[in-house]
């Protein structure tokens, strides 16, 4: 989320953008794809013109090119981008068979100017007999095995003309049952021109099922069907230079009406349903009035001009003619029929750009002449002229640069001369615009550009008309500016290099001219330098590109992340543009766990020729970001990089701990035993010894601040950890806390991603989505979070505080939140009612009246003692403490009858931490509340009985809470010696020590010998990765994964080539309903997935799999959140208990090598011990080059 504000000191913004974060990877390479002929007759081949080249001026030779061809009827061959003429037309016959998957149609390399040409052939299915869309994808391959992807399209007609059927009913919701169901008939020619016919045969065909049962002993009984179709009604008909209206009457069924063209001898067919969509028949095109067309005179007007509108109605009649933005600006009643002008004055009002002409027609209606009541509408949107607003822009640079120089630009505005004007500029890598095809920003267009009108229509015209009865049509005019984890998932980070210069304002001199000056990175490819001018009125922009490129370019793939013992390949381009031939050494070298066998190579180059080197490369032992180095030398010239490689398990890490209770004179002592079958890179040990029970609360807090994901829940409790990690905590705790600077900036990363998350009513979206991924539960939580935080002095998002605060308190007042379709939900609404109502009483907005009748009417209704707490605080807060002493005992005497999953984010471990956290921060503590910490110990100690000992967020931080409030109490203090490889440390008194030891230092042996008044308790836990992946574990979740070629078959493990797709298929079921799935499912290091969030998904169209049609895959899950990471597929998601979720995704061999797959892994986010871990089949997956 993006907010700007005029005055930095505002809290609130006047404009906001949603900005979606993906990871990526840049282009290295352009490709371009066309086809000769616009428009392909039947017979005729694609006539295919690929052109690939690098990035930084080199073409494509002899890199590999492949294409799929996929074709499919076209049943809106008109409906064109930027064009509404063909909209809602129907065409073709879709009842023609065509290959349903894409086939292979080119697998071939690029020539020496890195083009193609060749014709490819249409599948020998495709008859000429409909019109078709034929789209080929291609892909081309970088030397190291990533492709970048594009695509062209074309249109095969297959006739001179074609007709086309417009339903007058919504076709998703199909026709009314009984109904008479109404049609429009035209033809057209390929430009969209209408192609006047007679004699067209049309015909009503009702389709006839006759369904049987079947039973066999694998599968139960199921059904089927035989389908026979009978001829209900024909006419003959003209179709004209405007739309033929007819109608058929339908009963409830399947029907379709067939249209015979006698001159082309091409039959088109509209399939369509009668009785299955809402009986509201105002719902669709029959409900909708005829056109007004509309004429200006002009193509852009000024304030102090006359308008003139020319009107072309379908019939005469009493009109009306208003010109409107979000109010009236004008409004003329008159006699209309065809080409009545209408002049009206062009005033100041109009100096906007939501100015609209709307005009009404209506013609009565007479019994006696059978002639039905009409009305008729046309709108036109009026351009005003900015004209003068533009500027024109000159660009001068240099068209090639070396890295490091400087970039100089002069930037020409001549119009701007003698005017205060500015002007900046950017220079960004065209590798990262082109994964979103990133226009260059116009501020004419953004500006000026066309906004939709301001005022809703609503018609209900039909009401009136005799025999047309239902309900409301709504009508929307207007332009485009109107649309629109896992705990253990830690993994080391890389540095992908992105280039991203930007200037800053620079004001332009009294000649209109401004020169800047960018370093050029160290970097090879081509950036687009674009300049935006503008002053207090006027805009302009320019654009151009720069290629930025060494004398010796070195460009090396490998993969994006490797497992200990993988073994995979670096691929090292190296192209001479010293300007002669010669001799270049090469040196690759791995730093950190990666090593690169033979690493010294020699080559002789020409000039601006290219060698492509392979070197194997494999993973070792570690969890870190490994290095590797390139070096190259000759000419006189050198060149030094490196590249970050991750270096990271297969599997997840698992925790050991143990407790000590301390006496005078005990002593602490670890060794390397406690790590054994861990990874050595990977372990993590902490020793923690203290006055306070033996809880973890330090690395609770860590582990909230460095959880990866980012829901509502997950966002609040990381700014929490944030909130609660001060320097005097970090010290009490014995971590390494934040500086202020790092937590202002994780505090306001927080309240950025919270203001984005809150939907209109007040709630929030759990992952930033829309009203219907709300969870009212998570409301208070961040209420509470913000006041927290403004009590703390950091200033907060003040009008997402608010509207929370009025959202609780409406909700607190009424019943408007019933959790529908949640078990328990009696429960979750008295347990949402406290605890809004202990927010609102912090504020003093919790009226006593209120909290009085939930705790005497509802506290029978509770399944925990939280909201006991919640209440009596609230009530105590309030001004009635006897009511709130009451309600806060009977909530820590409280014994649950259920300790399950109840939907309210906690568990036994949370809900207690929390409750003697919060009698603290009131100050309502009691040594007898203190003493269930001792309760605390025990749950922990069990957990820690399990290899998967995680908390979740939720738990984290109320054991951060307690941590807190028990520290501020607590005086005794620590001291000791600690020997590390027989070395001794003297430890000073502080209330708590606390370290943090890697392998080396563990298997040196440890040990700490306290002083101070005992007792003193000791935590010890030791985090790692196994050397051998985890036992499969379906006891609570199954999770299945499942790979399929792209054609839907399953796949059979074998050596997949460079650029093979995969389409992946992950199968989840749980034994109980949790809607707080989180899927996390490891890549092997050979493979990378497509983000689908940037496109691709075409790779899968018309592809089904066991029944699942991938273009609808969406309903196979309920997917609330899906991230296509660089190393995994990340999906949050809901499970019913006994029910089987399916999620997909794609994956490409990119890297030739030996990979470990990992297995596929399931949790509940706030029950970490409910959780499900795959088999990973097969073990290994090799990719080989074609």
């Amino acid at each position: 989320q993006v907010e700007f504000r005029t005055d930095p000191a505002s809290k609130d913004a006047v404009q906001g953008m949603q900005l979606r974060i993906e990871e990526f990877l840049p282009e290295r390479m352009k490709l371009d794809l066309d086809a000769t002929a616009p428009l392909l007759r039947p017979g005729q081949p694609l006539q295919l013109v690929a052109k690939g080249a690098y990035l930084y001026g080199a073409p494509a030779d002899g890199n590999r090119f492949t294409a799929k061809l996929a074709v499919a009827v076209d049943q809106h061959p008109l409906d064109r981008p930027g064009s509404t003429q063909g909209r809602g037309w129907f065409f073709g016959d879709p009842t023609v068979a065509l290959p349903k998957d894409p086939s292979d149609a080119i697998d071939t390399k690029l020539d020496a100017r890195g083009e193609l040409r060749e014709d490819v052939a249409l599948p020998e299915e495709v008859k000429g007999n409909t019109p078709v869309k034929v789209v080929l994808a291609g892909s081309l391959y970088e030397s190291g095995g990533r492709t970048i992807n594009r695509s062209v399209v074309r249109t095969l007609w297959p006739a001179d003309a074609l007709v086309g059927v417009r339903p007058l009913f919504d076709d998703a919701d199909g026709a009314g049952a009984n109904t008479r169901a109404g049609f429009e008939l035209m033809r057209f020619a390929s430009n969209g021109q209408p192609r006047p016919v007679k004699g067209l045969k049309v015909t009503l065909v009702r389709e006839r099922r006759q369904y049987h049962w079947t039973h066999n002993d694998d599968g139960g009984w199921n059904y089927d069907f035989t389908r026979r179709f009978e001829n209900v009604e024909t006419r003959t008909m003209d179709a004209g230079a405007t739309a033929t209206r007819f109608d058929f009457p339908v009963e409830w069924g399947d029907y379709r009406v067939d249209v015979y063209d006698p001159e082309t001898r091409l039959t088109m067919r509209y399939p369509f349903q009668a009785g299955w969509g809402w009986d509201d028949e105002n719902r669709g095109l029959d409900a909708r009035p005829d056109k007004i067309k509309l004429a200006l005179d002009r193509t852009a007007y000024h304030a102090g001009d006359t308008l003139k509108l020319t009107l072309t109605p379908p019939h005469s009649g009493q009109g009306l003619v208003m010109v409107e933005t979000d109010h009236m600006l004008f409004v003329r009643s008159l006699e209309v029929k065809a080409g009545t002008v209408v002049e009206i004055p062009v005033t100041q009002d109009w100096e906007r750009h939501d100015v609209y002409i709307t005009a009404l027609v209506f013609r009565g209606g007479s019994a006696a002449s059978k002639i039905t009541p009409s009305r008729a509408v046309g709108e036109v949107f009026v351009p005003m002229d900015r004209s003068s607003r533009r500027v024109a822009v000159a660009l001068t640079a240099k068209p090639q640069v070396r890295p490091g120089e400087p970039l100089q630009v002069a930037i020409s505005a001549p119009q701007l001369a003698g005017k205060r004007a500015w002007a900046t500029l950017s220079a960004v890598d065209v590798g990262i615009l082109n994964i979103t095809r990133y226009p260059v920003p116009d501020a004419n267009a953004h500006f000026f550009a066309q906004r939709r009108l301001g005022v809703d229509a609503y018609d209900i015209y039909g009401r009136v008309i005799e025999s047309y009865e239902g309900g409301t049509a709504r009508i929307r005019f207007g332009g485009d500016m109107a649309l629109a984890a896992l705990p253990q998932a830690r993994r080391p980070t890389s540095r992908v290099q992105t280039v991203d210069l930007f200037s800053g304002p620079v004001q332009l001199d009294a000649r209109g001219v401004a020169r800047v000056n960018l370093q050029a990175p160290d970097f090879n490819g081509t950036l687009r330098v674009s300049a935006l001018v503008y002053s207090d009125n006027q805009y302009g922009n320019r654009d151009s590109e720069v290629l930025v490129r060494a004398p010796i370019v070195a460009e090396a793939s490998m993969p994006r992340v490797m497992a200990p013992g993988d073994r995979g390949t670096v691929t090292l381009d190296v192209s001479n543009y010293t300007g002669k031939a010669g001799s270049f050494n090469v040196m690759i070298d791995g730093i950190g766990p990666a090593r690169i066998e033979g690493g010294s190579r020699s080559l002789n180059l020409a000039p601006q020729a290219k060698s492509t080197l392979s070197f194997p490369l494999s993973a070792q032992e570690g969890f870190g970001t490994a290095k590797v180095r390139v070096r190259v030398e000759g000419n006189g010239f050198k060149v030094d990089r490196s590249y970050d490689l991750p270096v990271r398990p297969a599997w997840p890490s698992v925790m050991r701990s143990r407790t000590l209770a301390l006496r005078a004179g005990d002593a602490v002592s670890l060794d390397g035993g406690i790590a054994d079958g861990l990874l050595p890179g990977s372990v993590r040990a902490r020793m923690q010894v203290s006055a306070l029970p033996p809880i973890p609360f330090g690395s609770a807090l860590k582990g909230a601040l460095d959880y990866p994901y980012g829901c509502a829940e997950q966002t609040t409790s990381k700014g929490y950890a944030a909130l609660e990690l001060d320097a005097a905590t970090a010290r009490g705790f014995g971590v390494s806390g934040l500086d202020a600077v790092q937590r202002r900036a994780r505090m306001d990363g927080a309240f950025g991603r919270l203001s984005a998350m809150q939907v209109s009513n007040g709630h929030f979206s759990m992952w930033g989505g829309n009203d219907d991924d709300v969870d009212p539960l998570i409301t208070p939580y961040v209420a509470e979070f913000l006041l927290d935080a403004r009590d703390a002095g950091f200033a907060i998002p003040d009008a997402v505080l608010q509207k929370s605060l009025q959202r609780l308190s409406e909700d607190l007042l009424t019943d408007s939140v019933q959790f529908y379709g949640r078990d328990d939900r009696e429960y979750l609404k008295f347990a949402y009612k406290a605890y809004a109502g202990y927010v609102l009483a912090r504020v003093n907005r919790a009226p006593l009246g209120t909290l009085r009748g939930l705790y005497d009417n509802d506290r029978g209704k509770t399944m925990r003692g939280l909201p006991l707490v919640h209440l009596g605080l609230a009530l105590s807060m309030q001004g009635d403490r006897v009511r709130g002493d009451r309600a806060i005992a009977e909530g820590f005497a409280f014994k649950p009858t259920h300790t399950g999953w109840v939907g309210d984010y906690g568990s036994p471990l949370r809900d207690m931490a929390l409750m003697i956290a919060l009698t603290h921060e009131r100050g309502y503590p009691k040594a007898a509340y203190d003493a269930r910490v001792i309760d605390l110990g025990r749950e922990l100690d069990a957990r820690r009985s399990t290899p998967w000992f995680w908390l979740s967020t939720q738990e984290q931080i109320a054991l951060a809470r307690l941590g807190k409030a028990l520290l501020a109490n607590q005086t005794r203090e620590v001291s000791g010696t600690l020997t590390s490889g027989g070395k001794p440390e003297v430890i000073a008194a502080a209330r708590s020590f606390a370290r943090d030891f890697d392998y080396a230092t563990l298997a040196s042996g440890l040990r700490f010998l306290p002083q101070g008044q005992p007792p003193f308790f000791a935590s010890l836990d030791v985090a790692g990765v196994p050397r051998s992946a985890p036992a499969p574990d379906a006891s609570n979740i199954k999770v299945e994964r499942a790979l399929f070629t792209t054609d839907g078959k399953p796949w059979t493990p074998r050596p997949l080539k460079e650029g093979e797709t995969l389409i992946v298929r992950v199968s989840i079921t749980s034994n109980e309903t949790t809607r707080n799935a989180l899927l996390t499912d490891l890549l092997p290091a050979g493979l990378e997935i497509e983000n689908m969030n940037l496109g691709g998904d075409e790779q899968w169209s018309g592809v089904s799999i066991d029944g699942i049609d991938l273009d609808s895959r969406a309903g196979s899950a309920d997917i609330s959140h899906e991230e296509f990471r660089e190393d995994r597929y990340v999906a949050a998601l809901k499970l019913d208990a006994g029910s089987t979720s399916h999620v997909f995704y794609l994956v490409r061999a990119v890297t030739p090598g030996v990979y470990t797959v990992p297995p596929p892994l399931v949790e509940d986010m706030y029950r970490p011990q409910l959780r499900g871990v795959g088999r990973a089949l097969p073990a290994s997956i090799t990719v080989v080059e074609p």
